[in-house]
């Protein structure tokens, strides 16, 4: 296998669940790559049921989920592996400056992030399903590297037309040159995934 999936909660439990640790060792060793897809979160607010969770609710779980990870201290201790996170990261990179920001104001929470948030958040790969308006691209541009940003489109989960809107836009970004474009539709991912050539 070239890399597996994990949902981003389990029967509510989050991925920095100790849970979880026997499988983080086993992908560990394996220098593996991991991709997070969003599902369905735990029950939170009943009135806005009306409306599709991949609308939003996907967005926060993951959200919820790599924040998680991150203060259980899963990307300090599990070093080989190399985590994707969905749809731009979801509101990662919007809210990593308030993130960080705890640090100073709740010290304790270094403990398992000794390098700092910034430093691990931005260590991971971000990929853009779903998420190619020009406002969301900005704020990825902003805070990852080019090599850390890789295309997504969400299949089998959006339709044909769906998939072609989002490489239209993001075909039109003006923010990133040839060569970016070129890293972010499959240069960042061939070093990802050697084995694939």
């Amino acid at each position: 296998m070239e890399g597996v999936t994990f949902l981003s909660n389990y029967e509510g439990l989050l991925l920095g669940n100790e849970i979880f640790y026997p499988v983080y060792n086993e992908l560990n060793k394996r220098h593996a790559v991991v991709f997070i897809h969003p599902t369905i979160p735990s029950p939170c607010c009943s009135e806005m049921n009306f409306l599709p969770a991949s609308m939003f609710e996907f967005i926060c779980d993951t959200s919820r989920t790599v924040i998680n990870m991150l203060f259980s201290g899963i990307f300090e201790n599990y070093k080989n592996i190399k985590f994707i996170i969905p749809h731009a990261g979801g509101t990662i990179p919007y809210l990593a400056g308030r993130i960080n920001l705890y640090e100073t104001v709740m010290p304790n929470l270094k403990e398992n992030i000794p390098k700092g948030a910034y430093y691990y958040l931005k260590n991971l790969y971000y990929d853009t399903a779903m998420s190619t308006s020009t406002a969301t691209l900005n704020c990825l541009r902003e805070f990852v590297p080019i090599e850390n940003i890789l295309v997504g489109t969400d299949y089998p989960f959006v339709i044909d037309k769906g998939i072609e809107e989002q490489l239209k836009l993001l075909a039109q970004y003006h923010s990133f040159s040839s060569s970016e474009k070129e890293c972010i539709n499959h240069g960042n991912m061939r070093r990802l995934f050697p084995n694939l050539g």
